[in-house]
């Protein structure tokens, strides 16, 4: 995913920034507000994983039935190695759960309760989706297919809609649908069949800045209702109280896809600028977000290890960011530097001649 759609990866990258800065509460900082401007981080990656998999099953629309939910399943394998590793490494460095090294049960246990570090739960929510992406992407461009543009949009709406009502009614029950994120999700990949048009961005800008600005308005006054058990909510969230800052209820939905939006925009207008210094930081920006997984899976492990050094508040927070954010970083690149070498040791060992 490069060129025009890089906007992609610098967006996934303000929502892993925002995860990270969401998780140091009582930490790096205190502030509530930072914690209400960061909440987004959830509903805009489900978001943004719904898009990427229209993506994806754009390009494997040649695969059909059985082999696309095997290409389904070979894709997630790099995410479950890594998060096994992950689990072991919480496991073994943090909780002290395991009774000697290879405490098996112990390890399957928490890989099936997604509960080794507070953050993965959302990765229940990433395998489910991406086994339902196939299904969901059939029924969406079926609907494309054969329907002229009006008659489309309703069958969208209701096909959100019905995601909306799958997720909500069973959050105590199937809650791997994720209360709202399904619907969010779904919504994802129908922007993403139609490659994610932001309209004419002179008037889409202002457009999405106003209801960036509402929804983050709504969203502070949810939150502070919330923690404060005051059983209020903004009106736009009253029809759904079941929901609330998770699964997200209708103000951190609207404030999270429009910064998605917001953003995308600007950051495509930023890539279009030939100036060096803004080339570079956009390409820094897709590193982050092409990475963002790792930094997901790896950054409360090491918050935890460097927020134990005793050095002042402003030098910890710049080391300690930069630590959760570069180091799985530089982990995953030397990695896959390392799998190459051994990859390019037995290709050259399989094409000497036998003497």
């Amino acid at each position: 995913m490069t060129g025009k759609k890089d906007w992609l990866y610098q967006t996934r990258a303000l929502a892993i920034m925002a995860v990270v800065v969401f998780h140091q509460i009582g930490i790096l900082h205190e502030s509530q507000w930072v914690q209400s401007t960061c909440i987004f981080h959830v509903t805009a990656l489900v978001f943004l994983m719904g898009i990427t998999s229209s993506f994806w099953l754009k390009s494997k629309n040649r695969f059909k039935g059985k082999e696309i939910f095997l290409e389904t399943l070979h894709k997630m394998l790099p995410l479950i190695g890594s998060y096994i590793v992950a689990t072991y490494a919480y496991d073994v460095f943090v909780h002290d759960r395991m009774r000697g090294l290879w405490d098996y049960n112990a390890l399957l246990k928490d890989l099936l309760s997604f509960a080794s570090a507070p953050p993965f739960y959302f990765l229940e929510y990433y395998f489910a989706f991406t086994l339902l992406a196939p299904v969901v992407f059939v029924l969406i461009k079926t609907v494309n297919d054969k329907f002229r543009r009006t008659l489309r949009l309703v069958f969208y709406v209701l096909i959100v809609a019905a995601a909306f009502v799958i997720g909500y009614f069973n959050i105590t029950r199937m809650h791997f649908f994720g209360g709202s994120f399904f619907a969010i999700y779904v919504l994802g990949m129908i922007w993403g069949l139609y490659d994610c048009p932001f309209g004419k961005k002179a008037i889409a800008l202002p457009v999405g800045g106003a209801c960036l600005i509402f929804g983050w308005f709504s969203t502070w006054e949810l939150y502070r209702n919330v923690n404060q058990g005051t059983g209020k909510l903004p009106f736009v969230d009253r029809l759904t109280p079941a929901l609330g800052l998770n699964p997200t209820n209708f103000s951190i939905i609207i404030y999270a896809l429009s910064i998605v939006f917001v953003f995308g925009i600007l950051f495509d207008l930023m890539n279009k600028i030939k100036f060096k210094p803004v080339a570079l930081f956009g390409k820094l920006i897709s590193l982050i977000g092409k990475y963002s997984l790792d930094i997901f899976l790896w950054h409360v492990l090491i918050m935890i290890r460097v927020n134990s050094i005793n050095i002042p508040l402003w030098p910890k927070r710049i080391v300690s960011y930069s630590a959760m954010i570069f180091l799985p970083i530089l982990g995953r690149l030397a990695y896959n530097k390392l799998k190459s070498l051994v990859k390019g040791f037995y290709d050259r060992d399989a094409e000497t001649p036998v003497r």
